[in-house]
């Protein structure tokens, strides 16, 4: 009998060590789970983390996107008004020109249906939170921008293309400006015939402002349209021409060679500022 309760004592001794060692290795089995879920919860949180910036970049992009469409569509929609005015008062004075200004008409009011729609397409981004369908309303959006822009740009070269015969358009001033001394982010174009434009490098790619002229005896009255809406605008830069401006052409000697000079005001965060602007041929020599 002792015999035997000193094997089942051995027995149980022999056990109770085991059954101890199977518990630890299983805590330490557990701490390694939780440690790896901890791992992999952290890289997740991560690209959550990660993925949220992506979105929130792209949202931002987008709203920019959104904001250079707004100042096109409001410099479009100044730069067709002013085109019609200026339709309007050639033909008045140009009946033998009055076939080519009616197409011309036609073709203006073509396009301030074009702008419309792409107010349209703009009004569609409010209404909608799915990413991708945005940029795909942004990506027509830019192409009908660029459609736009070429009909316009092909407007004002038909128009300084006529041939019109009047003392109003004879002028030197035509060609090429370009501000002196700066880096060259403003460049203003007199086109023939009375009609020219303004390219803001800096502002936005889109923003281009046109403007209508004629020679008032030795000096030149230029017209700058009304700029719609210029919150978008002002987001960017904030400065451009507005109203009537008197100029007169002016030669400056540089390199013993002369260049045409001019002198317009740009109104910058509410004030008029003068700047000096210098033929073009001064930065890019034939």
């Amino acid at each position: 009998m002792k015999v035997l309760v000193r094997a089942i004592y051995s027995i149980i001794f022999l056990f109770i060590p085991l059954a101890c060692t199977n518990y630890d290795d299983d805590i330490i089995s557990l701490k390694e789970s939780i440690s790896a879920i901890e791992i992999i919860n952290q890289e997740q949180s991560n690209l959550i983390s990660s993925l949220q910036e992506q979105i929130d970049e792209i949202k931002r992009q987008q709203e920019q996107d959104k904001l250079a469409a707004e100042a096109y569509i409001n410099s479009a929609i100044s730069s067709i008004s002013q085109l019609s005015d200026i339709i309007d008062g050639l033909t008045s004075n140009f009946i033998n020109q009055a076939a080519n200004l009616a197409l011309l008409q036609v073709d203006i009011e073509t396009i301030e249906e074009q702008i419309l729609d792409l107010e349209s397409q703009l009004n569609l981004i409010d209404s909608t939170g799915d990413i991708s369908e945005i940029n795909d309303l942004l990506s027509d959006i830019q192409d009908n921008i660029n459609n736009n822009s070429g009909s316009i740009n092909s407007l004002i070269s038909r128009i300084s293309n006529l041939e019109l015969d009047s003392d109003k358009y004879d002028s030197d001033i035509v060609g090429c400006y370009e501000i002196d001394n700066y880096d060259n982010e403003v460049s203003i174009k007199f086109l023939k015939n009375g009609i020219g434009y303004v390219d803001y490098y800096e502002i936005s790619v889109y923003f281009t402002q046109l403007f209508s002229w004629e020679k008032q005896g030795n000096s030149v009255k230029v017209m700058f349209g009304d700029i719609i809406e210029l919150a978008a605008l002002q987001s960017r830069a904030g400065y451009y021409f507005e109203g009537e401006h008197i100029v007169e052409i002016e030669m400056i000697e540089r390199n013993n060679i002369l260049y045409k000079t001019i002198t317009l005001e740009l109104l910058i965060s509410g004030d008029n500022w003068p700047f000096t602007f210098i033929d073009c041929q001064w930065f890019y020599p034939d």
